[in-house]
């Protein structure tokens, strides 16, 4: 006989669990946070998502754990081990080419250090102590936000870039199982735990992967450091033409004091002559003016010489006159 319920007249006495949907990174995303960092964060960004590491397993990560991290190729996978702090597993995996290439351009402000922590604080012992986890925290979730805004900002925890990690080697579908585990730092179960492995087999499992977790590739690697080694050589040629047209202008501003002087000199003679013009000017007008009055002059002396050469004449006469009476 069939039941005559109504909605609502029974309902389930199971517990239902709402499942959240968590916060997922795809690989676009990271490209997309990568072109918005500072070389520092870029590093921590390519680490955190390429090598599966979280916060505290890098915080303590030294640069003498990279053998050879100046000479090797620049296409090179690093094989890396250590075991995770937060639960002791060893975890086996390869800190990529890019990451690399982008911490030895960060090392080098730094002088090239052989030894020492690869991310240093920049508060309590500066350059010296390692990176704090919550600083770590902070910079990746302030990336975050500075490339998908603020609202979306909230969202994001540091821990997705390792989830990013997880999903790459997923698509890759690594087997067997065990490498794996051992390229995500879990338990690779039983005894399993007790084997060895070696270098080749995490670097060709991480290959495999590396495609989906790939940021530039070596192409464009390659391409930049072109352009970066072609524009140091432009700096370089440009400095020296700089030099050259310094050297040029020291001279010509040396002949160009030198023409000042030679100039002040001739003023100075010229100086001298327009003085020596002007005053054999004003010699010659008083000259003149002396000659004018002079002869301003020579009627009036003429008429007293004519005067006393008369008075002269008849005075003789009379003294002539007066010898002959």
């Amino acid at each position: 006989m069939p039941l005559n319920l109504k909605k609502g007249d029974w309902k389930s006495t199971q517990k239902q669990e709402v499942i959240e949907k968590k916060f997922k990174l795809a690989i676009d995303d990271i490209k997309r946070m990568y072109t918005h960092a500072n070389l520092r964060e870029k590093c921590l960004l390519l680490i955190l998502a390429q090598s599966g590491f979280s916060e505290t397993d890098i915080s303590g990560l030294k640069v003498e754990q990279i053998q050879g991290l100046y000479d090797m190729a620049v296409n090179e996978h690093y094989v890396i081990e250590k075991p995770r702090d937060k639960s002791n597993h060893v975890q086996a995996t390869c800190l990529s080419y890019e990451f690399l290439h982008d911490l030895r351009d960060l090392l080098m402000e730094r002088g090239n250090p052989t030894n020492g922590y690869i991310f240093t604080s920049q508060t309590k012992e500066k350059g010296i102590a390692n990176i704090d986890v919550r600083r770590i925290n902070e910079s990746m979730k302030a990336l975050f936000a500075k490339t998908f805004g603020e609202e979306k900002g909230a969202e994001f925890e540091t821990r997705s870039l390792r989830s990013f990690y997880n999903s790459a080697l997923l698509r890759a579908k690594i087997q067997p199982q065990e490498v794996k585990d051992l390229l995500m730092g879990h338990s690779r179960g039983g005894a399993r735990d007790n084997y060895n492995y070696d270098d080749e087999t995490i670097r060709e499992a991480y290959i495999s992967a590396f495609e989906y977790l790939s940021i530039n590739g070596i192409q464009s690697r390659e391409d930049l450091a072109k352009i970066k080694a072609d524009m140091n050589a432009m700096i370089g040629k440009q400095q020296v033409q700089i030099e050259q047209q310094k050297d040029s202008m020291e001279e010509l501003n040396s002949k160009i004091g030198k023409q000042e002087k030679e100039m002040a000199d001739q003023r100075q003679i010229l100086d001298l002559i327009y003085g020596s013009i002007q005053e054999f000017k004003t010699e010659k007008t008083e000259s003149e003016k002396r000659q004018d009055e002079a002869m301003k002059e020579m009627p009036d002396s003429l008429e007293r010489q004519k005067t006393n050469a008369e008075n002269l004449k008849k005075i003789i006469e009379a003294y002539e006159k007066q010898a002959k009476n």
